[in-house]
């Protein structure tokens, strides 16, 4: 993988705004998502990416134009342009929880837009569950109360 080397320091944080006019469409968010990676200057060499967006009551609220998450347009987006710039054809994920219940029951992400994104085969989705989980401490956590 190869990214921009201003980012390669895990202090830095890329902020990317993308004009667009009302009502936004999906090739609106597919154009920020392209913009955004372009900036990274993000380059695989046949590696599989895995996106994880906030999708976590996507089910619960099934209309990607009308909640609040990353849309399946900007997920989209990245999908096209890891695909286009070496991410493995068949290796791209979306990892998320799009019920949020904190069970093992099956996702069936419909509605959420996602779901016709892995029927187009252009991500396989993947939700994670207390089998599939690694848990990890954190040896000296911190948190910042104000920046």
């Amino acid at each position: 993988m190869k990214i921009h080397p201003l980012l390669s320091d895990a202090q830095a944080v890329l902020v990317s705004h993308a004009p667009v006019r009302a009502p936004v469409s999906w090739g609106d968010f597919d154009r920020a998502a392209r913009q955004t990676l372009a900036a990274m200057q993000l380059e695989l060499d046949g590696e599989k990416a895995v996106i994880k967006p906030n999708v976590t009551v996507g089910e619960k609220y099934a209309d990607p134009d009308c909640s609040i998450g990353t849309h399946p347009g900007f997920v989209r987006g990245m999908a096209d342009y890891l695909r286009e710039h070496g991410a493995r054809a068949s290796g791209i994920y979306v990892l998320e929880d799009p019920r949020d219940t904190d069970d093992n029951e099956p996702r069936h992400w419909r509605g959420t837009g996602y779901d016709t994104l892995a029927q187009q085969g252009i991500v396989k989705l993947r939700c994670p569950t207390t089998y599939t989980c690694v848990k990890r401490p954190v040896p000296h956590p911190q948190a910042h109360l104000a920046l």
